[in-house]
């Protein structure tokens, strides 16, 4: 039985009635009140066993522990496929996960000059209730990052603590073997010390994420957007994928 977010107590009531958990609803009203209860449920998914009266089952619903999806954010998706894998197992809509990715008002809070979050999701196997709220799931990744990257001296090289995550991700998309990062990290710092431009088709992917079929054309390489780093000098605009810390760390050393 899942309780949803921000659920009231009588919906709550009304939803067991109507599956017959329990027998009857006014009464679970009542001693609910009685013992002060009525505010105390929380949000998530419990088992609730056969033969359980109405007592137990309102324990379960308050000091239960809620039985948590676990998920898995694999390195180098972009926040646009973390809402999706995210959405498929339930934990929260698509819609609210890129939206929250992309509050500002939370940018500014964490210190991030950035369109987005992105870059910040940090990849791991997480453990959500369904129906949790994207703020709760966002805010849960990005303490993921920090953690993971606190003993990391993000001020080691010439460029700036979020450059440094930008071009994590490049290297995160540009391979999947971790002998070959510092190779790649490498080659793309050069090309910066140089001035030349990265020419990276992730970047130029990225730009286009949400209207791109898959197909990457010659048009695309030629259109200037804030990603295309065949047509921009420099970094691209922000992060274009969620890095490893094998590719933050390949892009420090």
């Amino acid at each position: 039985f899942t309780v949803r977010p921000g659920e009231g107590f009588s919906s709550v009531n009304g939803r067991l009635a109507s599956k017959g958990l329990i027998s009857d609803a006014r009464l679970f009203h009542y001693y609910a009140k009685y013992t002060d209860k009525m505010g105390s449920i929380k949000a998530g998914s419990y088992k609730i066993q056969p033969g359980q009266h109405m007592g137990e089952i309102l324990d379960t619903l308050v000091n239960g522990v809620p039985i948590l999806t676990s998920v898995t954010i694999p390195e180098g998706k972009n926040l646009y496929e973390v809402g999706k894998i995210l959405e498929a197992n339930d934990i929260v809509s698509y819609e609210d996960f890129v939206k929250e990715a992309k509050n500002q008002k939370y940018l500014q809070e964490l210190g991030i000059d950035a369109p987005s979050l992105e870059g910040y999701l940090f990849p791991d196997t997480y453990k959500f209730a369904p129906g949790t709220p994207a703020q709760t799931v966002v805010k849960a990744m990005v303490d993921l990052f920090n953690d993971k990257t606190r003993d990391l001296n993000l001020s080691s090289t010439h460029l700036k603590p979020h450059e440094v995550v930008i071009l994590a991700s490049i290297v995160e998309k540009e391979t999947g073997a971790k002998f070959e990062r510092k190779t790649i990290a490498g080659v793309y710092l050069n090309r910066l010390k140089k001035r030349m431009r990265l020419q990276a088709d992730p970047t130029t992917i990225y730009g286009i994420w949400e209207n791109y079929n898959g197909n990457l054309r010659k048009k695309h390489l030629l259109e200037k957007t804030p990603y295309n780093t065949y047509k921009i000098p420099g970094l691209p605009l922000g992060p274009i994928a969620n890095p490893s810390l094998a590719a933050i760390k390949a892009v420090l050393e």
